[in-house]
């Protein structure tokens, strides 16, 4: 739809730039513009991971592109790392694996206007079942929202 919004102007929906979304959707392209404004995630190359790396920590990974929780999955121990990397050798460069963050999914959506000034945000928790969100709850968080 963003890359035909002269086709739904007279539609009350509310698009990102087809060039934001190409950047958000894609992580790989998300992190490096994060990096480049010293936002610094911490990602992981997974051929260089040793077993003592999994110490008190567990990886997660995802697909580079995409959204929610397909095809994602957490990495517990080194053993399952192995057996990961060998059943996705040919798509390793279309992963991300980053650390495995305990406690309640949040996501937080944002209404912004041309200046980048906020409008509205909604913070919510995502209840999980089996590994995927089947629902969430708003929650007003003053923290995280501002509003």
């Amino acid at each position: 739809m963003s890359k035909n919004t002269v086709v739904y102007k007279e539609l009350p929906l509310l698009v990102s730039p087809a060039n934001t979304l190409i950047k958000v959707l894609n992580k790989n392209k998300l992190f490096k513009l994060l990096k480049q404004k010293k936002y610094i995630l911490k990602t992981y190359d997974p051929l260089i991971v040793k077993p003592n790396d999994f110490i008190n920590r567990k990886l997660f990974v995802k697909p580079a592109i995409g959204r929610g929780s397909k095809g994602c999955e957490k990495i517990n121990n080194f053993t399952k790392l192995k057996s990961y990397l060998n059943n996705n050798k040919n798509k390793l460069d279309e992963l991300i694996f980053t650390k495995f963050c305990e406690g309640k999914e949040w996501s937080v959506d944002m209404i912004i206007n041309n200046d980048g000034n906020s409008l509205l945000s909604i913070s919510r928790t995502r209840i999980i079942k089996n590994g995927n969100p089947i629902s969430g709850q708003c929650i007003k968080n003053l923290h995280i929202s501002g509003h």
